[in-house]
């Protein structure tokens, strides 16, 4: 947690260790992003629990404070952005760099730390020198703003490019990216629900002169040399937490990390966390979970946390007090575009942490179904019944199909679990026929010719919520998404994704700790002509023992604290829907 012992002078000389192994950060992704801080060390509030999230493009934090005292304290707070890029120097100008992954100047940042907007109306762009001596008149400076007129002179900055109308009518334009705005712009700070106003904004700046920036003539190259001078600004985002006496409060800051997770050089995705003043918070955090796709590596700090690895890495600082200068450094040489693909199975594993499998009823009889790759191979050609066991035994093309009369209100299905998991993940309805996106009918070398191969599907009742119970106490409402059960292969899916697809239906799946289980059928998705609901194949992510170990000592602890925020973050990993969505839309969902 981000705290100010005094508001200039640490906050410069912080500034400086932050980048320290790469002499400066070229490129805006690596700017540093902070966290909440105070102004002076706090007796009266303690930080007891964060956790924080760090992607390549956003940061999320939710902070678990307690007043300690029996009265209402108010807090005034900031929150720092640091940005610290290069520039060169030629007779009493310095010239900026080009961002080597946009081509262009970061013009934003110097017309922020000089306030006022730079450029050549008449030739459309943005100004090649600047005066060092106008540059020096604002270092070692703070300047506060009211946040509204901070905002408002940041639209006025920006390059201006050259455009033309439908006339030939020459306009212009300012520039520099939403994404650029966004980290310019700020963060959202809630206090128990409540949106925190932004009050000010502090405007810190720094400039080093280096002697040996310096180029030796008009015509220079950018590259003659690797010695550099450093322009750093800090945007201090002011506001007010008030702690009611003697209780916790929940505070959660988000904010988009100034990136295009470097797609266009493809080599490292990197961030920055500056965590270095947040021992000022009264007591030390009891515990501090990082979580993010990327590696994570502490820098100038002398507690090591403890790692483990899962849908993503996690570190668990315990009784963790920042040291001055302390800070995280996020890098990955993964494609974040392959990342990002839905995480929907595409081959269901046997999970040997599941048995038991019972239920109230099941439909008597068996059906032929088409489990294959290749249409002609009669091999896959298969015999399956209704029973429990057919919707865990790795098959997405059967399922259990309840055999009460009605519409299966009331029926359940129960297993249980030896290992702690998250789930349930589920396809809905019974498939017995693979999807192919080449017609709806299978060819006339298929045993199925003329079969429709949605008609199982879709004359069948598929289901719109079941009760989850355990015998451990566990309570859950599940809700589904009416998704075609059966896998589709889809080479013309956005992004070419040219591989076998089946659909989780399941939007709300849950950390379940090892015990017996029941799932209940609520409601239902009525089908075209039988009355009877099946359910599809279900499946769970075992959690590997570092979370596991770790949910249960807050269990233990009798808190629900982090079990809450891994929940949402473990279903923003593996609940996905849009692939499913656009599926169903360019097929039949939406005209059925």
């Amino acid at each position: 947690m981000k705290t100010q012992i005094a508001i200039i002078t640490l906050l410069l000389s912080l500034a400086v260790p932050l980048f320290a192994d790469d002499g400066g950060s070229y490129y805006p992704e690596e700017w540093t992003y902070g966290n909440i801080y105070v102004k002076e060390p706090n007796d009266k509030i303690a930080l007891e629990n964060e956790l924080l999230f760090f992607g390549p493009d956003k940061a999320e934090a939710v902070f678990d404070f307690v007043n300690t005292t029996a009265e209402k304290v108010k807090v005034p707070c900031s929150f720092p952005v640091v940005m610290k890029v290069p520039f060169k120097t030629y007779k009493g100008k310095a010239r900026p760099s080009y961002s080597q992954w946009t081509g262009t100047i970061d013009s934003v940042i110097w017309e922020i730390a000089l306030g006022r907007h730079i450029g050549d109306p008449d030739r459309g762009r943005w100004l090649d020198t600047l005066s060092i001596d106008e540059l020096l008149t604002k270092d070692k400076s703070l300047l506060v703003k009211k946040y509204a007129e901070y905002l408002s002179e940041l639209d006025s900055y920006g390059v201006v490019e050259r455009e033309y109308d439908e006339k030939g009518k020459r306009i212009s334009a300012r520039r520099y990216g939403d994404h650029l705005k966004k980290a310019y712009s700020g963060c959202d700070i809630t206090l128990d629900g409540k949106k925190i106003p932004i009050q000010n904004v502090g405007i810190e700046v720094n400039v080093e002169i280096n002697p040996k920036s310096e180029v030796p003539e008009e015509g220079w190259n950018y590259d003659t040399n690797d010695e550099f001078s450093y322009l750093t600004v800090v945007l201090h985002f002011y506001h007010e937490l008030e702690f009611l006496p003697s209780r916790h409060a929940r505070l959660e800051v988000s904010y988009s990390v100034n990136s295009e997770r470097r797609s266009n050089r493809r080599s490292v995705y990197e961030g920055f966390y500056d965590i270095s003043t947040g021992g000022t918070w009264k007591g030390s955090m009891k515990r501090f979970l990082v979580a993010s796709e990327m590696d994570m590596v502490v820098r100038n700090g002398s507690t090591k946390p403890k790692e483990f690895s899962d849908i993503l890495n996690f570190y668990l600082f315990e009784n963790y007090k920042p040291s001055s200068g302390e800070y995280f450094v996020f890098n990955s040489k993964n494609d974040w575009d392959e990342v990002d693909a839905p995480p929907y199975e595409r081959d269901f594993p046997k999970q040997d942490f599941v048995s038991g499998i019972t239920s109230s009823s099941f439909l008597k009889g068996s059906f032929k179904y088409y489990s294959m790759v290749n249409w002609g191979n009669s091999g896959n050609l298969k015999t399956s019944d209704y029973k429990p066991e057919r919707s865990f035994d790795s098959d997405p093309y059967n399922g259990w199909v309840e055999g009460a009369k009605g519409d299966g209100r009331g029926e359940w299905i129960g297993f249980t679990l030896s290992k702690k998991a998250f789930g349930p993940f589920a396809t809905n309805g019974l498939a017995r026929f693979k999807y192919q996106d080449d017609g709806d009918f299978y060819d006339s070398d298929s045993p199925f010719y003329g079969k429709n191969r949605l008609g199982t599907w879709l004359e069948n009742n598929r289901i719109k919520t079941m009760k989850l119970t355990g015998t451990n106490g566990t309570k859950a409402a599940l809700n589904f998404r009416d998704f075609y059960a059966g896998g589709i292969h889809a080479p013309g899916m956005p992004g070419g994704l040219n591989r076998r697809y089946y659909f989780n239906a399941v939007e709300n799946p849950v950390i379940l700790p090892p015990g017996s289980y029941r799932m209940e059928i609520a409601e239902v998705y009525k089908g075209t002509k039988y009355d009877d609901t099946a359910l599809g194949e279900v499946w769970f992510h075992e959690l590997s023992d570092g979370l596991s170990a770790f949910l249960e000592s807050e269990e233990k602890s009798g808190s629900t604290f982090f079990t809450g925020l891994i929940t949402d973050l473990l279903r923003s990993r593996l609940v996905r829907f849009d692939i499913a969505e656009y599926f169903m839309k360019q097929t039949f969902y939406s005209e059925k």
